[in-house]
């Protein structure tokens, strides 16, 4: 048998049969998901003083190791076009990554602006490729138009999954500090209470690092009282730092107004405790309503990949036959 007609042979069939394994493939991945052999990628899913990180300081007490160094294809490609990014970005832009990192105590794999930019070029390549990629098995099937639609589509998307990450990490943080105000404000009662006075419960409650993004603003506040000595300035920068957090913010300016007016302060934390404890039943509620609906989605996402993977393929060859 010649060798050149059989490597000929070879390569007109993977031409043919490689792009509809492709998406066979694709679609047995999706089905997985949706019987849950997998978890589908996440993204499916003013001024501070001294700026404190729980983060930071716990992994210094634990002694964790060094952040990892950039390998050479990062120095390479990714890192120069992540900083030229960087460089171009819009002001606005620019104060709102700096402000949501800063929020979220710089979470992996974030941490710094340049890391978000890096995170941008990659997403955006990957998906290009998987465009091109998926845009090949069309074309293959009749559809040149495909090939100048998906990558660069696909590519704009990635581009925006980093975004769409901290968003969502965000509004995690906004439910996480509702769900952690009741308890955080009953022990701070408490310490308050033992030590006569809302600043030295501050730093009794919040004297270790540890807890959510509430503990953390509130060691936030501790920091710049020690450092100033000025209690209800400090509690005020918290207001303005968490004004996407309404209750929370609330919290810290009826603290900061029972400091400066000499007011009940255990009476204030008691109103705000309550407010939150009502909202955390009410989010409980809604959240086992919405569950209720979505327990099909697995369901339709398996259907879906099992539609891709079976009857794609033959749709593809019928329309191609049909002159489509």
């Amino acid at each position: 048998m010649d060798i050149g007609n059989l490597i000929q042979n070879l390569g007109y069939a993977l031409g043919e049969v490689l792009p509809w394994a492709l998406l066979a493939l694709g679609g047995a991945i999706l089905l997985a998901m949706g019987i849950g052999l997998f978890d589908p990628p996440g993204a499916l899913k003013s001024p501070v003083i001294g700026r404190v990180s729980l983060t930071q300081e716990a992994e210094r007490i634990r002694g964790a190791p060094a952040r990892r160094p950039p390998g050479a294809l990062e120095r390479a490609l990714i890192l120069p076009l992540a900083e030229s990014l960087q460089r171009r970005a819009a002001e606005s832009e620019a104060e709102w990554l700096e402000r949501a990192l800063d929020l979220l105590d710089y979470p992996a794999p974030y941490k710094s602006a340049t890391d978000y930019y890096a995170q941008r070029v990659l997403w955006a390549t990957l998906a290009f490729v998987a465009g091109a990629l998926l845009s090949l098995a069309l074309v293959n099937a009749g559809f040149p138009i495909f090939a100048l639609l998906f990558p660069p589509a696909l590519g704009l998307v990635g581009y925006q999954v980093p975004r769409i990450q901290i968003n969502d990490k965000l509004k995690r943080r906004r439910e996480g500090m509702l769900f952690e105000l009741p308890y955080t404000l009953d022990r701070l009662g408490v310490a308050t209470v033992a030590e006569r006075s809302l600043g030295q419960g501050l730093v009794v409650t919040f004297s270790a690092p540890e807890g959510g993004y509430l503990a953390r603003e509130f060691r936030q506040v501790v920091a710049d009282y020690l450092r100033a000595g000025r209690l209800i300035e400090a509690l005020e920068r918290m207001a303005r730092r968490n004004s996407d957090a309404e209750l929370v913010a609330r919290a810290a300016e009826r603290l900061a107004m029972a400091e400066r007016e000499g007011t009940d302060v255990l009476n204030a934390m008691r109103i705000v405790g309550e407010r939150a404890r009502v909202l955390v039943e009410t989010m409980i509620e809604e959240r086992g309503e919405q569950n209720q609906t979505l327990m099909i989605a697995p369901t339709l996402v398996a259907l879906f990949g099992i539609v891709i993977a079976v009857a794609g393929p033959s749709l593809a060859l019928f329309l191609g036959g049909l002159g489509f």
